[in-house]
């Protein structure tokens, strides 16, 4: 079992569209191999758009290339409140299938402690797939939640299937509770914030 990264290419369901390109990671067997999973899920990460406008890959050459080094499937989750209702959630690693748990305990925990908004900080993920990406639109219905400080990578792929819609993004942790705060019912303008990064 290998890492390999498979860039495909794809457009939106508009004719002449143009062909924009997207990285997934899979672990596989063999090239072969790692194509077909990383086709599967990007028609997975597809379907969590709106139906009108998913993207979908366009004919043109999939290449695929051995990952140098395995990604460490590590992540960390760390909350803070920042207010009342109002709290910051920050991950750091890489957020798929075999870890997502990990984050789905803390967004029930945060819920059951009566948390109802949350800012995500996003300045240290690496990777999502549709797993991870299936939980932040779950969070989406929990929480009134808005995405701070997202990486570019992540952005790309969240404006390829239409998620970028869905959630406000802000560059840091404080714009985004600031926001909150100046909000009809938000925190108190006195909730201190931590700042975040925006890493590409």
């Amino acid at each position: 079992m290998a890492l390999y990264r498979v860039i495909l290419p794809y457009g939106d369901a508009s004719p002449g569209s143009a062909v924009r390109y997207t990285t997934i990671e899979v672990e596989a067997e063999s090239e072969q191999d790692a194509k077909r999973l990383a086709l599967a899920e990007f028609g997975s990460m597809a379907v969590l758009g709106p139906s009108g406008g998913r993207p979908r890959v366009v004919e043109g050459e999939i290449k695929v290339e051995r990952a140098p080094v395995a990604r460490r499937a590590s992540l960390e989750v760390t909350t803070t409140p920042l207010g009342p209702q109002l709290a910051a959630m920050r991950l750091v690693g890489s957020l798929n299938s075999s870890n997502f748990t990990q984050l789905q305990q803390a967004l029930d925990e945060l819920r059951a402690a009566g948390f109802a908004r949350l800012v995500m900080d996003l300045s240290g993920l690496t990777y999502v797939n549709s797993t991870g990406l299936s939980l932040f639109v779950a969070a989406g219905d929990l929480f009134e939640m808005r995405l701070a400080a997202v990486p570019n990578r992540i952005l790309r792929l969240l404006k390829m299937i239409g998620l970028d819609k869905l959630f406000q993004t802000f560059n840091t942790v404080a714009e985004a509770a600031k926001a909150f705060s100046a909000a009809p019912g938000g925190p108190p303008p006195t909730a201190r914030a931590a700042t975040g990064g925006h890493p590409s």
